[in-house]
């Protein structure tokens, strides 16, 4: 019989090296109070699990360990988005207004090298946000 069985494989899963392996367990009692604000802190995380959140909670030297959430923040980076393209749009606005304003000789010079300057900055801050939108949907 033992014959028989050598010709056939393992089965299961592979074992995985001893570094990787996790082979301690840790079991410990709360009082309700601790385990609700232990699991809020968890919801809060960003992480999939307890299990997972954990390991992180116990050994970070801050004891506040967070994921971003995904989610959240590409919803306010949409709203910061909007935003900006609605300023975007001001600025369009006024620029029109100036040249028709400069055509008759009613505007001063140096309106048009401060808006250059504040146009400057826009466009800086949304190809900055714009970098940071990409990273994240990268990273996601």
């Amino acid at each position: 019989m033992t014959e028989k069985n050598s010709k056939y494989k393992e089965g299961g899963r592979k074992k995985l090296p001893t570094d990787k392996a996790l082979r301690n367990q840790i079991i410990f009692r709360l009082k309700d109070d601790d385990y609700q604000l232990l699991f809020r802190d968890f919801e809060n995380s960003g992480f999939n699990s307890i299990s997972e959140y954990l390991p992180v909670f116990f050994l970070s030297t801050s004891h506040k360990p967070q994921r971003i959430n995904s989610a959240a923040l590409l919803k306010q980076l949409g709203v910061i988005g909007t935003e900006l393209s609605r300023i975007g749009n001001n600025i369009n606005q006024v620029a029109r207004q100036a040249n028709r304003m400069n055509k008759t000789g009613k505007i001063h010079p140096s309106v048009f090298s401060e808006f250059n300057k504040l146009m400057t900055e826009y466009l800086k801050s949304r190809r900055d946000l714009v970098k940071a939108y990409r990273a994240i949907m990268k990273n996601n």
